[in-house]
């Protein structure tokens, strides 16, 4: 029993923080997550109408990740579909919720990008 206290007592000072990421629109996104310095510290897939969980792991660094950002890329053209600051952990961050241009570029019949 010890040995499991102990367990758990050094994994939770190893772990960060989660994201729920919720792709509610229908393009596939993906999700960039940063920490508050601005480095990306994760990204995800997320097909259309779908939710993932990003986990974040500090390894023991003394400084805090929190808040979040998390950059919703189109999957397809890498153009920028919208963007949420301020995310904390534990938080669920929806696609469509977050402000940007909400539109991936989509692919003609004959193999041509276009919006």
């Amino acid at each position: 029993m010890k040995k499991v206290l102990l367990f758990l007592l050094i994994s939770a000072g190893l772990y960060a923080g989660e994201v729920r990421l919720q792709n509610n629109s229908p393009f596939p996104l993906v999700a960039q997550v940063s920490n508050a310095s601005g480095k990306v510290v994760g990204t995800k897939d997320v097909p259309p109408h779908q939710t993932v969980t990003w986990e974040g792991d500090w390894a023991g660094s003394p400084v805090s990740e929190t808040p979040y950002s998390v950059r919703w890329m189109c999957k397809n053209g890498g153009k920028e579909f919208s963007s949420c600051t301020f995310v904390g952990e534990g938080a669920m961050v929806s696609a469509e919720t977050c402000p940007g241009a909400k539109t991936c570029p989509m692919k003609k019949q004959s193999g041509e990008d276009t919006e």
